[in-house]
């Protein structure tokens, strides 16, 4: 969101979101299961005493070993992004899986 045309209303009333809003962005977080099991596999090796800092390196599947899904272009569409009005923000309790819900059906309805 970087132009003018990129705003919209707020996600939670509908209403104008003024000079001043929030945007909320939240994302799966998915942890390679290998990359888990090579690193307590080392640790046990170190016999539960090194740091996991030394273990981790030893470890050769930590690379991209965390990955959060709206830094990668390709599971960019896993990334909710939800505006909040200054009013909804300190006056309203939010309910955020309803607005994450209509995020999502939104994003559908401008691909088709």
């Amino acid at each position: 969101m970087k132009n003018l045309a990129d705003l919209r209303p707020c996600d939670n009333c509908d209403g104008p979101v003024g000079l001043q809003f929030y945007l909320l962005r939240w994302s799966i977080v998915v942890v390679r299961r290998e990359a888990v099991e090579q690193m307590m596999g080392m640790s046990q090796f170190f016999g539960h005493r090194a740091p996991m800092a030394l273990v981790e390196n030893f470890s050769p599947a930590m690379t991209d070993a965390v990955t959060v899904a709206m830094d990668d272009p390709m599971f960019k569409n896993l990334m909710i992004e939800v505006v909040i009005c200054h009013d909804c923000h300190n006056n309203t309790s939010i309910d955020l899986p309803r607005l994450a819900e209509k995020t999502h059906a939104r994003r559908h309805q401008l691909d088709t």
